[in-house]
């Protein structure tokens, strides 16, 4: 494939918001995964860092990936001369931004949980520190560390997943996407 057309493709694949949402679904099937699995070990809190860990950043990826795919449904591109964009930014993690940017709402509670949730997608997501030390150990305005998790947080992380599905598959055409398979859940 020449330059050209290698762009053009790249440009028609990059607005397709199913490619968006198939991509958020894997993520999210894979925390499910892990969550089954954390929740059926007795011994979690040496089992935190080893999946936890994992369960939260990919949960907050998916969340990621399905507000770009709401954001592309929408009818907004994200192609500027071959490289991807998505409002003003270039490259992007922040859901805050994410959510405005699709019109999405969220109150003061929300808000501490989506910069929790931005944290962890840029400091958990591949290296084991920050891109710099600016971003090490920061105090994000009064919000907890990623790794103090709870209930809530995981409810409220659940919420925005189902609130984004029901934008994605208002139309009911693929809605099953999202049950995860039988034999990837442990049994009770």
């Amino acid at each position: 494939m020449n330059d050209k057309d290698r762009k053009e493709d790249f440009e028609k694949c990059a607005n397709e918001y199913e490619r968006w949402k198939k991509q958020g679904n894997i993520l999210r099937a894979a925390a499910v995964v892990l969550e089954n699995c954390y929740n059926h070990n007795k011994d979690k809190k040496n089992f935190e860092s080893e999946i936890l860990t994992p369960l939260i950043y990919l949960k907050a990826k998916s969340l990621e990936l399905y507000l770009k795919a709401f954001y592309i449904k929408q009818g907004n591109p994200v192609t500027k001369n071959g490289f991807l964009i998505f409002g003003s930014e270039n490259k992007t993690h922040n859901l805050l931004f994410l959510m405005e940017l699709v019109g999405l709402g969220y109150d003061e509670e929300q808000k501490i949980k989506l910069l929790k949730l931005t944290n962890a997608i840029e400091f958990w997501g591949t290296y084991p520190v920050p891109l710099n030390w600016n971003n090490w150990k920061r105090d994000l305005e009064g919000t907890e560390l990623v790794y103090e998790w709870n209930i809530r947080d995981n409810q409220c992380l659940d919420i925005f997943l189902a609130t984004l599905e029901a934008h994605l598959y208002e139309d009911g055409s693929d809605i099953n996407m999202t049950v995860i398979p039988k034999r990837y859940l442990l049994s009770k």
